[in-house]
């Protein structure tokens, strides 16, 4: 037990109803053969459970006692006392965080593609008990989360390790966190543990690549279908059908366009944002009366994501909440605005691109292409499961920031694109020279 003052329970009946019980309880340590702790406990009946809590200095780490209680119920002591119980006493927390490695999706260097399972081996590194020495028993980790959930027992007591089949589901940078435990519960320091699978496809502006993609390009209809192949149809509810930002060299290049009061269009969930993302649209803003969010995903009161205007700093931003929580602060949203090279302009079509980096809590936004601003999250891992939004975003339980203007072809990725993949589905996508 990792407790010095654990309670002890035993059960008592005695067929005499009309007397009541007593029970004493007797704690020996086995080493010593000493008594550590007596207590008699008194119950107003004659039956029932009895708990004797054991007061703190009575119990040490690293020794073993035994215990046993017997009854009374005022007239006679019950024949023998009951068999004896034995606990072991461990305070001591594993000082030592473990070690992972993988041949299949290496710390440093490019892993197997995503979605392909690696063998991580997991061991207790150099713990040593003053009492117990190395007694890891099992494991706990976690590829979603920083609360490691999944467990996996040590193949023997502070054994070799052992080595759990893990399937990353992003690519880029994934981070795995794991914790050892001992025999009586005690837990490790955690691990964070980086790796990067590699994209399953070769070209990021190819639309299988993505998680999802909406082109936008139906030009009627209540419905925008999803060409990543994923199946997250977009249901409209109030947006018009507009010529596209490809409309002047392809006439059959289409958008959406929101009124900035009301209108949206909205999806599945479309990626686990406590993993990496990568969200990239095309936009014209109308106004910038009033903070408008291109697209997002929300979780019951917050955003996983969100991208859009901010009419506070006046430009382009990409953020999440801390938490999905009810009544956030303003404190509680981290968001990271572009920089001052390019200001947002009306009625031009802009390419923004949000992303989260998990290896190093990193958001970044880019603009046409370019890196305009990078900021810390500092908030907690969690995932904005409800929906994919285009044209608003989630705070407090309610839609806000609507959007003004068009959007056109949307995507959102399941992983961190590098830079250069950033820059080129800007390039690849943007209107001809004239």
């Amino acid at each position: 037990v990792r407790d010095a003052t654990p309670d002890l329970h035993v059960t008592a009946i005695d067929d005499e109803t009309s007397q009541n019980l007593k029970v004493t309880f007797d704690v020996v340590d086995i080493a010593t053969g000493k008594t550590a702790h007596t207590a008699t406990i008194d119950r107003q009946d004659q039956q029932g459970e009895f708990i004797a809590p054991v007061p703190a200095g009575k119990l040490v780490h690293g020794h073993s006692y035994k215990w046993h209680a017997k009854s009374n119920d005022g007239l006679v002591d019950s024949i023998a006392w009951s068999d004896w119980c034995e606990l072991s006493v461990d305070l001591e927390e594993p000082t030592v965080a473990p070690v992972v490695t993988s041949d299949d999706f290496p710390s440093e260097g490019r892993g197997k593609p995503v979605g392909q399972s690696g063998l991580f081996t997991f061991s207790s590194g150099d713990v040593k008990d003053p009492v117990y020495g190395n007694d890891i028993d099992y494991y706990k980790w976690s590829l979603t989360t920083d609360v490691p959930v999944n467990t996996v027992n040590n193949t023997t007591l502070g054994g070799p390790g052992v080595s759990p089949s893990i399937t990353p589901t992003s690519f880029g940078p994934n981070v795995l966190y794991v914790q050892s435990f001992d025999r009586a519960g005690n837990s490790s320091p955690q691990l964070r543990y980086v790796f990067r699978p590699t994209r399953a496809c070769d070209d990021p502006a190819a639309d299988t690549c993505a998680a999802g993609v909406w082109q936008l390009d139906e030009a009627t209809g209540t419905t925008a279908g999803d060409s990543s192949g994923k199946a997250h149809p977009l249901t409209l509810a109030g947006p018009e059908w507009v010529p596209g930002q490809l409309s002047a060299a392809a006439a059959d290049d289409k958008a959406l366009r929101f009124d900035g009061t009301a209108d949206f269009a909205s999806a599945a969930a479309v990626v686990d944002t406590r993993q990496g993302v990568t969200v990239a649209a095309w936009v014209k803003p109308s106004s910038f009366a009033h903070n408008g969010t291109v697209v997002s995903q929300a979780g019951t009161y917050g955003n996983g994501f969100a991208l859009g205007y901010s009419a506070t700093t006046k430009n382009w931003f990409f953020g999440r909440h801390k938490s999905d929580k009810a009544n956030p602060a303003a404190t509680d949203v981290v968001q990271v605005h572009a920089g001052t090279i390019v200001s947002p302009a009306l009625n031009k079509w802009t390419y923004l691109t949000g992303v989260f980096d998990p290896a190093d809590n990193m958001l970044r936004i880019f603009v046409d292409g370019q890196e305009q601003g990078a900021v810390k999250y500092t908030g907690t891992i969690w995932d904005g499961a409800s929906s994919l939004q285009l044209g608003r975003a989630r705070s407090n339980d309610k839609w806000v920031d609507q959007f003004a203007g068009d959007v056109d072809d949307v995507r959102v990725f399941a992983g961190v694109l590098d830079p250069a993949d950033i820059d080129g589905l800007w390039f690849t996508s943007r209107p001809p020279a004239a």
